[in-house]
């Protein structure tokens, strides 16, 4: 699919935090020419008060796997994740590419 992420988990309360970075030649940077677009968003421990917009879906996506993870283990983190959209992932195909 052409999607990298890797995934930091802190010790600490939880707490959430994810980057997308659109690569030059990706689907959603074709405007943007030869410079990378990151975008983030950021959730603390006591959530957040407005949906993710930037990242949308995708954010969600992530943020439950992450936190089944953690539940099944028994315990907390704070976590970043990072995502990496590549130029051969051009259709976009949805949250289930993240799940």
């Amino acid at each position: 699919m052409d999607n990298h992420f890797q995934i930091l988990l802190m010790p600490s309360l939880f707490e959430y935090e994810n980057f997308e970075a659109w690569l030059p030649g990706s689907v959603w940077n074709d405007a943007f020419g030869p410079l990378p677009v990151i975008v983030e968003e950021y959730e603390g421990f006591k959530g957040r008060k407005q949906y993710a917009a930037e990242e949308g879906g995708g954010y969600y996506a992530a943020r439950l796997a992450v936190v089944e993870a953690l539940h099944k283990m028994r315990r907390q983190a704070g976590v970043v994740v990072f995502r990496e959209i590549h130029p051969r992932y051009f259709i976009p195909l949805g949250v289930w590419v993240v799940r």
